[in-house]
């Protein structure tokens, strides 16, 4: 859907954002750019919300991102951490990670919920992920820059990327088998109608 190519472009801007870090104001590059990832984790649910055809709140999300934006802005800006940032972050992700995976198996009809497994799957994933994440900044208390993480929270960060990757193939299997069930329920429709008018 067009709020899926709206959440890929926000996280686009955002990672540009952030590799741009020393070159452009740290409001942007810190604040801007990870309220951006995080839009964008929220378009992508939106647009989910729209692809399954289900009715659910949205108003939680647009408060959790004005929370989010106030938050990270103070230990930004007021109160410098770069643990509080990431735990606010890994919260964020772990909030709308745990509405995906809710509404996959849940939320669908039972013919269709084999579809969304696998992409229900990698949402759990992400949130066991991000929670750990947490645990070891609360564990490590990170220092002031970004790129001076350590071993344990960059590591996680790799598997985020390749659990992206692997999102990302479970959404085109999932379009996939959404195509072809409602091809076969088409054609059921048809060859019913067809038997009636005989």
């Amino acid at each position: 859907t067009t709020l899926w190519l709206a959440s890929f472009v926000f996280q686009t801007a955002g990672i540009v954002l952030i590799l741009m870090r020393g070159a452009i104001y740290d409001f942007v590059s810190i604040v801007i750019s990870n309220m951006l990832i995080v839009a964008g984790a929220v378009f992508f649910l939106h647009g989910l919300i729209r692809f399954t055809d289900i009715k659910f709140s949205k108003f939680q999300n647009y408060l959790m991102m004005a929370l989010f934006f106030i938050a990270y802005s103070y230990f930004t800006l007021i109160t410098p951490s770069l643990t509080m940032r990431n735990i606010l972050f890994s919260f964020s992700v772990i909030f709308v990670s745990l509405q995906c995976s809710w509404i996959l198996p849940r939320k669908v009809t039972p013919v269709t919920r084999e579809i969304y497994r696998g992409a229900g799957l990698v949402f759990i994933l992400y949130t066991l992920l991000y929670l750990i994440r947490i645990i070891t900044n609360i564990k490590y208390p990170q220092v002031s820059s970004l790129f001076s993480s350590v071993v344990v929270d960059a590591a996680l960060i790799i598997i985020s990327q390749m659990l992206g990757i692997t999102l990302t193939f479970s959404l085109v299997m999932m379009i996939n088998g959404r195509l072809f069930y409602e091809l076969n329920l088409y054609s059921e429709e048809r060859e019913k109608m067809v038997g009636e008018l005989r």
